[in-house]
């Protein structure tokens, strides 16, 4: 009689949770419906706004960039410096930074491993401080380099990829090692 008792006074609460939590009732299943309608609008009225892969839209709704990728741009629309290191075949890092206390211990952390490695002579390093004032090149190429946060880092290969980017603090040791890797990618393993 006491399992009886217990067995549907089990069975009674956990009706009384699934119903709680969103059960079966006609009251609960119709907003649920006009959700999925609602959600499915939206879903193709963002599929609409996004441009296709081979617009020329400076815009992009990707939320995290594909490294590695081909650095793309037009010729004479970036900083000069930065285009003839692309051109000449240097391996290129490019630091933005604001004024920010974050931005400044990157940029300082980023000049220490520069100065420090043996084989800077194939490196190029440019820094850019992003302000109110930036020129209109280096807005493009903030663009070109997909720059979202600062500080960023981004180096591109010899071949003219981005092979890494990263926005905010970056421990020196992880820079140095992916720095070298990018220099020496033919004759050292990841």
């Amino acid at each position: 009689m006491k399992k009886t008792i217990i067995v549907v006074l089990i069975v009674a609460l956990i009706t009384i949770l699934l119903a709680g939590c969103g059960g079966s009732t006609e009251e609960t299943a119709q907003p649920d419906q006009e959700q999925a309608t609602q959600d499915t609008a939206s879903s193709q009225q963002a599929a609409q706004q996004q441009p296709t892969r081979g617009s020329t839209t400076g815009t992009s709704t990707d939320t995290k960039s594909k490294v590695p990728r081909e650095l793309e741009y037009t010729k004479g629309s970036l900083p000069s410096e930065f285009e003839k290191a692309v051109e000449d075949g240097f391996v290129t890092v490019v630091a933005m930074y604001s004024d920010d206390s974050v931005s400044i211990k990157v940029s300082d952390s980023v000049d220490e491993v520069i100065e420090s490695i043996d084989y800077k002579d194939q490196i190029k390093y440019l820094s850019y401080e992003i302000t109110g004032k930036t020129s209109s090149s280096v807005a493009r190429l903030t663009t070109a380099l997909n720059v979202k946060y600062m500080p960023s880092i981004t180096i591109i290969d010899r071949d003219k990829n981005v092979v890494f980017e990263k926005s905010g603090f970056i421990e020196k040791s992880f820079f140095s090692h992916k720095l070298f890797n990018v220099v020496y990618k033919d004759k050292s393993p990841e």
